[in-house]
């Protein structure tokens, strides 16, 4: 079933090599807990839904919420969205930072990751296209043992999540 997932999904979503991870990276939680990737996302299917700059918000907060609505209760698929911040200015960071988590909802703070190294890596993990796609959400659908199963990454657009929901169903549902 996988196989079908990850060719379905090639219009927006590229599949992973087997040799592809994780980058292994140390997160934050806005609620501040510390925890590591990809370890973190072992016994449960996630979905990863990362930004890496300021207009990308709107958009993972979009993905965020529709997949929550859609998804996350009966099947138990864990949704977090990642902010990658390395890039922020060291000397304003803590004041951003705490901008950054006044603005997530008291709710999703245990859900919401913040990373402040590997951005690198994580661009050339998720297909990161900084000329066409810079404010995209990226999205990383996570097996239970932490590895990564597709991505792709879209806008704020229904019909791209329209696509990728009937996948996820597809993917999520059992065999």
């Amino acid at each position: 079933m996988i196989g079908l997932c990850l060719t379905s999904l090639s219009f927006v979503a590229l599949a992973l090599p087997g040799h592809d991870v994780i980058p292994r990276t140390e997160a934050e939680t806005a609620s501040g807990r510390k925890l590591t990737l990809p370890d973190a996302l072992v016994g449960q299917t996630s979905v990863l839904v990362v930004g890496f700059s300021k207009s990308s918000g709107k958009a993972t907060e979009w993905w965020e919420a529709h997949l929550a609505r859609d998804l996350a209760g009966p099947r138990k698929l864990s949704i977090l969205r990642v902010a990658q911040l390395e890039a922020l200015p060291g000397l304003l960071r803590g004041l951003l930072l705490g901008r950054i988590k006044n603005n997530v909802a008291k709710d999703k703070r245990d859900s919401f990751l913040m990373l402040f190294h590997e951005e690198g890596a994580w661009k050339k993990f998720v297909g990161f296209d900084a000329a066409a796609a810079p404010d995209d959400a990226y999205l990383v659908l996570v097996d239970s043992t932490g590895g990564p199963l597709w991505r792709g990454h879209a806008g704020q657009d229904e019909a791209a999540y329209a696509s990728i929901k009937g996948r996820l169903d597809a993917c999520l549902s059992p065999k």
